[in-house]
């Protein structure tokens, strides 16, 4: 029992935020282990960058954002770094001169390829003993959740939780 008397193992946020660490830090670890310099993080705005441009969007720092929920500044500081490294280089943007598109160089691209080999390998450890069916319905009810957050209308809750982020694809 917690403090407001139910059983925490009725608590859905309870599983999702522990699965969500644990997805992280094995993601870290394993990204760590072969040498990557990125975090779990950065690894994931490279592959929708990756993923987006390969579907002919571009991308800009702004479609970041909403695509993660997270704030201007951190995703600055993300696209900051991963240029230092060599990963994305940014450019201005042709219709627009105000905002610059986020590119991967082929550097970024090689390390894309090696980081989803790692982002599958745990997507299938984490469905490892899960039917199709079982997967499909875990999938369902995610996306019921984020749903439920979304038309609650927390105005401090920032994430595009349409469930187009998830895509097989990206």
């Amino acid at each position: 029992m917690n403090c407001s008397g139910v059983a925490d193992a009725e608590h859905i946020g309870k599983y999702v935020n522990r699965l969500s660490k644990d997805i992280r830090y094995t993601m870290n670890n394993l990204i760590s282990e072969k040498g990557y310099p990125l975090t779990a993080e950065q690894s994931r705005v490279l592959g929708f960058i990756q993923c987006s441009t390969e579907n002919g969007s571009c991308v800009h720092q702004k479609d970041i954002e909403k695509h993660f929920g997270i704030k201007r500044s951190s995703v600055a500081s993300i696209l900051s770094n991963m240029e230092k490294g060599g990963y994305i280089f940014r450019e201005v943007d042709k219709r627009d001169a105000r905002i610059k598109r986020v590119i991967l160089t082929e550097k970024g691209r090689e390390l894309q390829k090696e980081i989803r080999l790692t982002v599958d390998m745990i997507e299938e450890i984490l469905s490892r003993n899960m039917s199709a069916e079982e997967k499909s319905e875990f999938i369902r009810l995610t996306q019921l959740a984020l749903e439920n957050l979304k038309s609650a209308d927390i105005s401090s809750h920032k994430g595009d939780t349409d469930g187009k982020e998830f895509s097989e694809k990206c």
